[in-house]
């Protein structure tokens, strides 16, 4: 398998949008090369499939990946991904790589992530949080969705490295609410910070 190295790589394989930056690629593929294999992997915000398809194509073959999307519209960018386009673009991904049976241990949840939760019993070894970036969304996520993260489990924080006094309007890698979370974290002796780039952190439970 060719890796994937490049932003244009990944949107090329997809056919879709992706918004991952370049330098958060490699810190990703390397969080699922290290799920066990028979491991789960599990993301809060799938959009169209992105993240869902470098998750399927650096884990090891027996890892599934979970996806969890209420597919509402971006009140910010005003543009809406749907359970089709993100299922299409994760096929096109895996194809283009050669790995089409791993769609086989792909699951999309079409259903907003405190309603998803509500019954969900089995530990995850990584859990990546891209979903409602306010306050109440990014908070209730980590909530929600961390007690099932097995100890030494990885945390994947997307959009948590804000730049400080920068306007709304620039994307400055990240958003107030989840870096606050990332912030928040530093201090806290239950995880430990592993790796960080652009706009990505990266915890270990401990």
């Amino acid at each position: 398998m060719t890796i994937i190295l490049t932003h244009a790589e990944l949107t090329a394989a997809t056919g879709a949008p992706a918004w991952i930056d370049e330098a958060e690629l490699p810190l990703l593929a390397h969080c699922a090369a290290q799920v066990p294999d028979a491991g789960h992997i599990l993301e809060v915000g799938a959009a169209f499939g992105g993240s869902a398809t470098l998750f399927l194509l650096f884990s090891a073959p027996q890892v599934r990946v979970t996806s969890v999307d209420a597919f509402v519209t971006d009140p910010d960018a005003g543009w809406r991904a749907s359970a089709l386009s993100c299922g299409q673009a994760v096929r096109h991904g895996l194809d283009a790589y050669g790995k089409s049976n791993r769609i086989l241990y792909w699951h999309l949840m079409d259903m907003p992530s405190q309603l998803a939760v509500a019954d969900w019993t089995e530990p995850l070894d990584a859990l990546y949080i891209d979903g409602d970036h306010s306050v109440e969304g990014v908070n209730g996520d980590f909530e929600a969705w961390t007690p099932v993260l097995v100890s030494g489990g990885t945390l994947m924080l997307h959009d948590s490295r804000r730049l400080p006094d920068v306007p709304m309007s620039q994307y400055a890698r990240g958003w107030p609410a989840p870096t606050a979370l990332a912030d928040r974290l530093r201090t806290d002796a239950g995880w430990r910070l592993l790796d960080e780039g652009f706009s990505l952190t990266v915890w270990e439970k401990v």
